[in-house]
């Protein structure tokens, strides 16, 4: 059924594209809803060639759901019956079906949506949750649903058959304290988990297959090399029944307790005897383009330090953190794309009524609206961030981004290239994935925003960076005051999909506040 805010508000406007190649002519393909209250939450969910899902809320624990075809033209809308005062977690798609998570802390209560947007049908489940449970992970498998996280720094993992009410509880099993960083299935459909376990000043790489019934089928733990220790680890599965493990490892930490990241790790053949495991270790000095983001004199210096202390036997101490998306697999092998952060640490520091002193927040909001307000579960720890718990009064105050990062390995771990994509002042309250890469033919496509521009790379096969464009998406005679939130990714064929919220000024209908969603062609040529 239609809804008359939808009936009323959503509009398509023509957009300006401003000194472009790579983009092609304008287009008139976009949605925008005005922005009414800063308890207004909204969130897109790209379907690729299928389209796109769109979820908007407010504070009346109201929850709509639009799907838009791929030339942005509403299908249909409908509401869900949402559990009172239950929040949106996460979303997992499986082609044109997508799974909507909200969860409600109070009655420990979960909700599964199953969502067919090809036809419009919406199927509810509810089960239960246990006391504590901090959920970090959200995934479906042959309509069973996975919930990984944590209960008092146990690692869990719920499985619920979608219709049943009581969820079964896989644990971790381990004595020392551990972090589930990812949850993938091998073909038989086995959970297939990677852990980070702690044991002393060194953490290791546990593996497990574990049956639907809760049953560890075998299990592998991978120590590091001497005087090194694994930060995070995310397990990928490569096909033919081969599975990866990339991560950062590092050498001690912080006065804060931060875990110091030294470079890349790959963690090949898992399929062979937990003896034989080959772990490579490459040192962020060792590839030619990660510093790009830096000035050049900046560059010289870390190359001399480096060099210097390789004479002594040594490795210079560095600090950069990677947030590892999925990996691009192809018969040659894979890439490895990254995005490249900093946490932001703050003294947690409030006044007389519990609130944060005025100017303390780098994320302070000119709508007066927070799209993270609807939910709590916005700052869920990353498997990227994990195992960090904060030190004292210190908290973390969101990320700083400062590039992205690429590598090209061949099947044998071998490094083939690598690249680097500058952001320009990117940060977030959450930790995501920033830059989207799509593979054309032989080459890549690169894109990132920066609030209301967004940025094009084109890649070629060998690595180099043969291209770069940026473009800014407005109506013309209107200006762009504020543009907050805003992420794309590429959608279908040569299409991105862009979408945020935005102050706009118009010299004939004045300000408004809108969200906006719309499509954005590039020339692939």
């Amino acid at each position: 059924m239609t809804k008359p805010f939808l009936n009323i508000f959503l509009r398509a406007i023509p957009i300006f594209l401003i000194s472009l190649t790579a983009f092609s002519q304008p287009n008139n393909e976009r949605v925008e809803i005005p922005v009414r209250s800063e308890r207004d939450f909204f969130n897109v969910i790209n379907l690729e060639e299928y389209g796109a899902l769109m979820l908007y809320g407010n504070s009346r624990s109201t929850m709509d759901v639009v799907f838009y075809n791929k030339n942005l033209q509403q299908q249909w809308a409908n509401s869900l019956q949402v559990e009172s005062k239950s929040q949106f977690i996460e979303s997992y798609r499986e082609g044109g079906v997508v799974y909507l998570l909200f969860g409600n802390d109070s009655r420990r209560i979960f909700q599964v949506f199953r969502v067919s947007c090809n036809i419009g049908l919406i199927q509810a489940y509810a089960f239960n949750s246990l006391p504590n449970f901090e959920i970090s992970q959200f995934k479906v498998n042959l309509e069973t649903a996975y919930l990984g996280g944590v209960i008092k720094k146990e690692p869990v993992i719920l499985s619920i058959e979608l219709g049943e009410r009581v969820p079964r509880v896989i644990t971790g099993g381990f004595r020392e304290r551990a972090n589930l960083q990812s949850i993938e299935f091998s073909p038989d459909g086995n959970i297939m988990a990677s852990y980070i376990l702690s044991r002393k000043r060194q953490n290791t790489i546990v593996v497990k297959e574990i049956s639907t019934l809760g049953k560890v089928i075998e299990q592998k733990a991978i120590e590091p090399k001497k005087g090194a220790t694994f930060i995070n680890g995310k397990l990928f599965e490569l096909g033919d029944d081969k599975q990866v493990v990339i991560g950062n490892y590092g050498t001690g930490s912080t006065s804060n307790g931060l875990p110091i990241s030294q470079g890349i790790y790959i963690i090949s053949d898992l399929d062979l005897r937990e003896t034989q495991q080959k772990v490579a270790y490459y040192s962020f000095t060792e590839f030619s383009s990660f510093f790009n983001f830096l000035s050049e004199k900046r560059q010289e210096k870390i190359e001399k330090q480096s060099k210097r202390k390789k004479s002594k036997g040594g490795e210079l101490r560095l600090d950069y953190k990677l947030l590892v998306h999925d990996l691009i697999k192809d018969e040659d092998g894979f890439l490895l794309v990254a995005d490249v952060f900093k946490p932001i640490i703050r003294t947690n520091n409030v006044n007389n009524f519990g609130m944060m002193p005025m100017g303390v927040n780098r994320f302070y909001n000119p709508f007066m609206m927070s799209p993270f307000y609807y939910s709590r579960f916005a700052m869920m720890n990353s498997w990227a961030w994990f195992p960090w718990n904060g030190n004292g009064n210190t908290i973390i105050d969101g990320f700083d981004y400062t590039h992205a990062f690429m590598v090209a390995f061949d099947n044998n771990g071998k490094i083939k290239w690598d690249n680097s994509i500058v952001y320009d002042d990117v940060r977030s309250y959450d930790l995501k994935e920033k830059i989207s890469v799509l593979q054309k033919g032989d080459g890549f496509y690169a894109a990132y925003t920066d609030e209301s521009k967004l940025s094009l790379a084109v890649i070629s096969e060998d690595g180099v960076t043969a291209d770069k464009e940026t473009l800014v998406v407005k109506k013309e005679h209107e200006s762009i005051r504020d543009t907050e939130f805003s992420e794309a990714s590429f959608w279908y064929e040569n299409n991105f999909l862009y979408w945020g919220y935005q102050k706009i000024k118009a010299a004939d209908e004045g300000k408004r506040k809108v969200f906006f969603i719309t499509k954005v062609p590039f020339d692939s040529k």
